[in-house]
């Protein structure tokens, strides 16, 4: 529904909504990771929670079948915002057929780009301990795909034979920069999104202000090479796209690298949250059979 057609009560609805958004970024809630912990999931999905000597901790759900095919979730909102909804899209791919473990990475303000992404980089190694024989892919929503990026060019850059050569990203955040000018157009019609939190949440996990750092921003690396089989979806209206589109043709560039895509039509920056929704059906269906021929 566009601007012009929603009506006064709907309109301030929507401004009172984004305004208590922005306040979320401001002034983060902390719950010490509750979305995430094993209490949370059913016990069908058998959650088993460990404490990381890297800091924070991971869960694991599994699969009504036993599988090797395990999915390493890194959760998006913006690097500040604690996992809300990902423990659904967690259930929604283990009942899909994969085990699925999520992290609980440290958050800025109170940590910034260099501990967050050595973080990861340690809890990867620590959960592969774990699960020495399994077949990962990495998922990273959002500002997710950033971390996970910079983990698979990491682990390549050592020489890791058996790092994940797969990866899920939908919505991707990877240009801290964010200085495409076609973003203020997008903002106008991406309902879920706007351009003060994503400078906000760049200021908080940056404060030198370094953003073609490709620590900071991924998408600014040189060497984008033998990452593997990527799947990368996002919305026709949210703000991100164009980032979204340069990052996708800049990764597809690159030898040893496959690209699917998907962009749906209308809905907004990472879509697949509301997992009620039927083309958030439709694209987790997508993920599990890219997974499933990518993983055999």
């Amino acid at each position: 529904m566009s601007n012009e057609a929603m009506t006064t009560e709907e309109l301030k609805a929507m401004e009172e909504a984004m305004a208590a958004f922005l306040e979320e970024f401001r002034n983060p809630s902390r719950c010490d990771g509750a979305n995430l912990r094993a209490g949370v999931f059913p016990e069908k999905y058998h959650p088993v929670e460990r404490d990381l000597k890297a800091g924070r901790f991971i869960t694991t759900i599994y699969p009504e079948k036993e599988t090797e095919k395990h999915i390493f979730l890194l959760h998006g909102g913006g690097f500040e915002l604690e996992a809300s909804m990902h423990c659904n899209v967690m259930m929604d791919l283990a009942d899909r057929g994969f085990k699925v473990t999520a992290y609980d990475y440290p958050l800025a303000p109170e940590h910034q780009y260099k501990e967050i992404n050595e973080a990861v980089y340690n809890a990867f190694k620590e959960f592969k301990t774990y699960y020495p024989d399994d077949k990962i892919a990495l998922m990273g929503d959002s500002c997710g795909t950033s971390l996970s990026l910079t983990l698979m060019m990491r682990l390549r850059d050592e020489g890791d034979e058996s790092r994940p050569k797969v990866a899920v990203w939908p919505s991707p955040a990877v240009d801290m920069a964010m200085d495409s000018p076609l973003m203020p157009m997008y903002e106008k019609n991406d309902p879920s999104l706007k351009l003060e939190v994503l400078y906000l949440c760049s200021e908080r996990y940056a404060p030198e202000r370094n953003w073609k750092d490709p620590l900071v921003s991924p998408y600014y690396a040189e060497d984008m090479s033998n990452l593997g089989d990527l799947f990368i979806y996002y919305s026709s209206v949210e703000v991100l796209r164009p980032d979204t589109e340069a990052f996708i043709k800049k990764v597809a560039s690159f030898e040893g690298n496959t690209v699917k895509v998907h962009m749906c039509e209308g809905l907004f920056h990472d879509y697949v949250l509301q997992n009620e929704l039927p083309e958030s059906v439709y694209i987790l269906d997508e993920t599990a059979a890219f997974l499933n021929d990518r993983l055999d």
